[in-house]
C-alpha cells in the first residue's frame, strides 16, 4: 500500500500501523486555517492514545499538515517509549540488586493506587526438606512464585515477579516507587562505607617516629683528632713526670 510512496507522505500511514498493533483506537486529525483566506496557512493536530499533538508549523495544504504532525506524534511516541524501556531496565536492575525490597514497593504501589494489599499464600512444597512456594493475589490476578528456601524468600520472589509483570504495562508510579526505594538503597550505602572508612581512619595507629640517634663520625678525620688527643695526654704525663723527679 505505501510502496512507491515518497517519505514526507509515509507520516500518517506509519502512525496508523502503530495504533493498530498497539491495539489503539486510530488518529484523528484536525486542522485550523491560520492565514488570510487568499492565502491560508494550515495548522494540525491528532489524538492518539488520550494524547493531542500539534504541529509546530503551518502549510499551504492540509494534508501536508496532517503529514506534519503525524511525523511529530511518532517521534514523540517513540521517544518516550524508549525512555520507559531505559527505566524498566535500570528498575529490574535494583529489584535484583536489593530483592528483600519488593514486598514494600508492591505494598507501596496498592496504597497509591487504593487498591487491596497483595495477599500470600506460601506452602512447604516438601515435607522432607525445607523448600518452599508462594503464589500472590493483587487486583484480580494471582501470580506464582519460584521455589526458595525460606518463606520470606519465596513471599519476595513471587513479588518480584509480579513487579516485573506490572512494568510490562505503562506504569510511571511503580516505577517512581523502584527508582525511590533504589535511590534510598544506594545512599544508605555509601553512607556506612564512608562510615566504615572514617572509622578505620580513626582506629588506625600512628607511627612513632624513630629516637634520634648520635651521630658517629668515621674516616680518616676521625681517626687524626683521636691521635692527637692521645699523644697530648701521653706528654702531658710525661712532662708531669720530669717535673716530680726534678725536684726530688
Amino acid at each position: 500500500m505505501t510502496k512507491g510512496l515518497p517519505e514526507h507522505l509515509l507520516h500518517k500511514n506509519r502512525l496508523q500501523e502503530y495504533a493498530q498493533k498497539s491495539g489503539l483506537d486510530l488518529p484523528v486529525y484536525e486542522s485550523s486555517s491560520e492565514g488570510f483566506p487568499h492565502a491560508p496557512r494550515f495548522r494540525a493536530t491528532v489524538r492518539v492514545n488520550q494524547t493531542t499533538y500539534t504541529s509546530p508549523q503551518t502549510f499551504p495544504h492540509r494534508k501536508q499538515a496532517e503529514q506534519n504532525v503525524a511525523k511529530v506524534a511518532l517521534q514523540t511516541i517513540q521517544q518516550a517509549s524508549a525512555a520507559m524501556d531505559k527505566d524498566k531496565q535500570m528498575s529490574s536492575s535494583a529489584l535484583y540488586q536489593d530483592p528483600k525490597c519488593c514486598k514494600s514497593i508492591l505494598n507501596e504501589f496498592a496504597f497509591r493506587l487504593n487498591l487491596p494489599s497483595p495477599k500470600y499464600t506460601t506452602f512447604q512444597q516438601d515435607k522432607l526438606h525445607p523448600v518452599y512456594l508462594s503464589s500472590l493475589a493483587f487486583d484480580g490476578k494471582t501470580y506464582r512464585g519460584r521455589v526458595c528456601g525460606s518463606k520470606k524468600e519465596a513471599e519476595q520472589s513471587v513479588a518480584r515477579i509480579t513487579i516485573e509483570s506490572l512494568l510490562e504495562s505503562d506504569s510511571s508510579i511503580l516505577l517512581h516507587i523502584i527508582n525511590s526505594k533504589n535511590k534510598a538503597h544506594t545512599d544508605k550505602n555509601t553512607s556506612n562505607d564512608n562510615s566504615n572508612m572514617s572509622e578505620i581512619n580513626t582506629q588506625r595507629p600512628v607511627a612513632a617516629r624513630p629516637a634520634e640517634q648520635p651521630v658517629n663520625v668515621s674516616g680518616p678525620t676521625a681517626n687524626a683528632d683521636d691521635h692527637n688527643k692521645k699523644r697530648k695526654l701521653q706528654g702531658e704525663s710525661w712532662h708531669q713526670k720530669q717535673m716530680r723527679n726534678r725536684w726530688q
